[in-house]
């Protein structure tokens, strides 16, 4: 059997074995973290480690970390928290998690601004000239998840700050967290969400970032845990297979950028050598996610195509990929054969040169047999 070649990591990582251990230790102590015995308080110490892990992984020197199920519900928690009365910006190239939120909150009353692309990209001074004295709260990626866009959240916190300083700053780092710098002082960032399965921890863990505790609404009611903010028994597991994450992630983090820049790279390298291949992302965009239409080529045949060889790749974002078309790719004003044609590839340091050296062959084989099906001419 073909061993498997897993490029989608932008959609969920395969856990490193270390967090697995972790996990596994965690479950023989079952022990409820909010019980005052000493095998249950030990279980809560090392949950409180993990929110100080997080905290000096993005470099916050105040404000604290509330454990969600993602960042999902990290992201609603800080849009829904805002006031009706005021406005919210982002952008028009967001997670579906922030769009959604943004769009019930507008049903809601609340003033929106949903920032375009202008040029194929979105720009920090248009997503500026949306901010007056009524916006409560601007939410921007820092990676898109399906392009790779990169904001400069750095320039653009600060200059947020200068416009309106009641402003809050919010920033989706599902995409980034680990894998770019973050410095949450530097950027003014007053929320920050992160998810654990996308930097080789678990499913169903996340974490919300924020600087006042005090500025987010709960959601869930109950027992009061997470300061209040998310009641019900923490996810021990998750949440410690989280910070062991971190922990691995923070000690290499130059060696391991410079091995995804390298592989993708080699990747646009290969595939440029294939007749009609549209590279969509930007050549500075985020080294792990690479977004490339062949055209001619149907997405969905040629994902199934490549799974049949054991690669693994997404025709966008998994939690739209069952849906027709790519809404990020039609904000940024790709062609519909451009959109109908487009495939995901994503890395992580678990990857290898080997792997796309094996892949890329295939790839283009598939592509030239769809084409010929398709009676492409291009």
């Amino acid at each position: 059997m073909k061993r498997e070649i897993y490029f989608d990591n932008a959609a969920t990582t395969r856990p490193y074995e270390e967090v697995i251990r972790a996990a596994n230790r965690m479950m023989t102590q079952y022990y409820n973290p909010s019980a005052i015995y000493g095998p249950a308080i030990e279980v809560s110490k090392q949950i409180e480690g993990v929110r100080r892990r997080i905290l000096h992984a993005i470099s916050a020197e105040k404000g604290n970390v509330i454990f969600t199920s993602g960042g999902t519900e990290a992201s609603n928690s800080v849009i829904r928290s805002m006031p009706k009365s005021s406005k919210i910006v982002t952008t028009c190239y967001e997670h579906s998690a922030t769009l959604h939120s943004v769009r019930a909150m507008e049903a809601q009353g609340c003033g929106v601004a949903i920032v375009p692309a202008r040029d194929g990209e979105v720009r920090s001074e248009d997503i500026l000239d949306s901010v007056d004295e009524a916006t409560s709260l601007v939410s921007v990626m820092q990676v898109n998840n399906e392009t790779g866009h990169i904001i400069d959240i750095e320039r653009l916190g600060k200059e947020i700050k200068k416009k309106n300083p009641k402003t809050k700053f919010h920033v989706d780092a599902v995409q980034s967290f680990m894998k770019l710098p973050i410095d949450a002082e530097a950027s003014q960032i007053d929320f920050l969400s992160i998810s654990g399965h996308k930097i080789h921890g678990l499913k169903g863990c996340g974490a919300l970032y924020a600087r006042q505790v005090e500025k987010i609404k709960p959601i869930l009611a109950g027992g009061g845990q997470e300061m209040g903010l998310r009641s019900g028994t923490e996810n021990t597991v998750g949440i410690v297979a989280l910070g062991k994450a971190v922990e691995l992630g923070e000690r290499e983090p130059a060696e391991n950028g410079k091995k995804l820049q390298s592989l993708r790279e080699r990747f646009v390298e290969k595939v440029s050598g294939i007749p009609n291949a549209q590279i969509n992302s930007p050549m500075d965009g985020a080294a792990h996610i690479l977004n490339i239409s062949f055209l001619g080529v149907p997405s969905e045949i040629l994902l199934h195509s490549l799974e049949a060889e054991r690669i693994y790749v997404s025709s966008g974002s998994a939690c739209s990929s069952k849906k027709k078309g790519s809404h990020v790719l039609e904000a940024l004003g790709l062609s519909e054969e451009a959109r109908k044609t487009a495939i995901r590839f994503s890395f992580s340091a678990l990857n290898c040169l080997e792997e796309i050296e094996e892949a890329i062959p295939i790839i283009e084989r598939a592509v030239r047999d769809i084409r010929k099906i398709t009676k492409y001419k291009g």
